[in-house]
């Protein structure tokens, strides 16, 4: 195994060799403490996509931020050969007014990000230069905007399995409006922030 800073892994730079490992064995830095406040689990992703591998249709995962997840599972695609494209929705921008919902919930209480322009340290060329860097650009499609623009523009497509990290209730509720009755039979929708103690109205755009 090769040595991996925690500043080489944080900001997504890939050396040659670890092209070389199965994306799976990758080392992960774990956090100094237990918290609702970190990137998703990213093996029960690579067990979702395994399981729907004969399910017709695409990847699709909406919340794209930085890439953190995007990452890993194009190049966990690529090393499997899944002939299978990766759909990223993000608006590239942070959170709009929608977030306000959340905040008169009560949700977000203690999350610093819950507010307009929340998550807005990205951009789409930062993510699509960090896909093009990893040698993902045929396997990957980046769509920016919100998804209430963007979504209209792929409602022909069908999907096995869809990722979703989108923190707030109002983009739950589009994204269910939206998958759900274009998901394949057997298909699997993740949600990331179900039963989230800090993000805790997300899952009711669920109910």
């Amino acid at each position: 195994m090769p040595r991996i800073t925690k500043e080489r892994l944080r900001h997504g730079i890939l050396t040659h060799s670890l092209k070389k490992i199965p994306v799976e064995d990758w080392p992960v830095i774990p956090l100094s403490k237990k918290a609702p406040l970190c990137g998703p689990n990213i093996k029960i992703v690579f067990e979702l996509i395994k399981r729907t591998l004969s399910i017709t249709g695409s990847v699709a995962e909406c919340g794209v931020y930085r890439g953190g997840t995007l990452i890993p599972t194009g190049i966990f695609i690529q090393q499997r050969r899944i002939k299978k494209i990766l759909f990223r929705f993000g608006s590239f921008k942070g959170f709009n007014h929608t977030v306000h919902q959340d905040i008169q919930l009560g949700g977000g209480f203690h999350d610093k990000e819950k507010k307009v322009g929340g998550f807005h340290r990205t951009s789409y060329e930062y993510v699509k230069n960090k896909v093009k860097e990893f040698g993902l650009s045929t396997r990957v499609k980046l769509i920016k905007g919100y998804f209430n623009e963007t979504f209209s523009q792929y409602r022909n497509h069908r999907f096995s399995f869809v990722h979703l990290d989108c923190d707030l209730y109002q983009s739950y509720q589009e994204c269910l409006t939206f998958f759900y009755p274009r998901l394949s039979p057997g298909g699997i929708i993740l949600f990331d922030e179900y039963n989230d103690p800090v993000k805790e109205f997300s899952y009711l755009s669920i109910v």
